[in-house]
């Protein structure tokens, strides 16, 4: 052997371990604190810089960013129909994976849907914080997003904007399309205008809705309240009957 040669020795390196910051997390910080976070991860000179707040967290964010949940929470009727579009023309490949479905959902329109209302589906890493398509048909019903919720790994909560408008569908065949994060993001760029291009093929897991209801909630309030008076006024005539008498 080569008296210059050497042998590496791999367990002798060490990966650098990186951490990602929310740009959240990152204004809820001091600039002492930001400065202190570009000198540890190396961005820029942490200590001498004389950036302002608002530059190290531009900083940070470009170098040690993490990205940001791309949720579809606003309402737009042009932005639906370019989702259908794609429903109805690209080629739906489903994953061999097997996801437990949600029994029933009922929403409200003009109410978002949360965590407490527990319509939840079967856990799986892959469709954590994306964006999920009820469709019935070729008809989009419906637009949530499924999260995880305090470590839950055994179910995932599926929530929704109350700016989505939800519809029923008459064929009422209901299935969820979840995706990876990935094709979710590709999603929330169509939806939103900012890819003009549609993909030819999309990758989504098929996740079984038995029942979906949609009911509207003003009404539901007004006929309460119209329920109440009438309560009252027989109240009132009752009232006045034991006074007259």
């Amino acid at each position: 052997m080569n008296r210059f040669s050497y042998t590496l020795n791999k367990d002798g390196l060490k990966k650098e371990k990186h951490q990602y910051y929310s740009r959240e997390e990152l204004e809820f910080m001091t600039t002492y604190q930001l400065r202190e976070i570009c000198y540890r991860e190396k961005i820029i000179n942490g200590i001498q810089s004389p950036l302002d707040k608002d530059e190290l967290i531009r900083q940070i964010m470009r170098f040690r960013g993490r990205k940001e949940k791309l949720f579809i929470t606003k309402s737009s009727v042009e932005g639906m129909k370019r989702l259908e579009t794609l429903i109805k023309t690209a080629k739906i490949h489903y994953q061999s994976k097997v996801i437990k479905g949600c029994a029933k959902i009922t929403a409200y329109q003009g109410l978002s849907i949360e965590y407490f209302d527990q319509f939840t589906i079967g856990y799986h890493s892959d469709i954590v914080d994306t964006n999920a398509l009820l469709v019935s048909g070729d008809e989009i019903c419906a637009i949530f997003q499924v999260r995880a919720y305090q470590g839950d790994t055994k179910q995932l909560y599926l929530t929704k904007s109350e700016e989505i408008e939800c519809f029923e569908s008459s064929v009422r065949n209901y299935t969820l399309y979840c995706m990876d994060k990935n094709q979710s993001d590709l999603l929330y760029h169509i939806y939103m205008e900012e890819h003009a291009l549609l993909p030819e093929h999309i990758l989504v897991y098929s996740v079984p809705i038995m029942s979906f209801q949609v009911r509207y909630w003003k009404v539901i309030c007004r006929w309460r309240l119209i329920l109440g008076l009438l309560i009252l006024q027989q109240e009132f005539i009752w009232i006045q009957g034991i006074w007259s008498s």
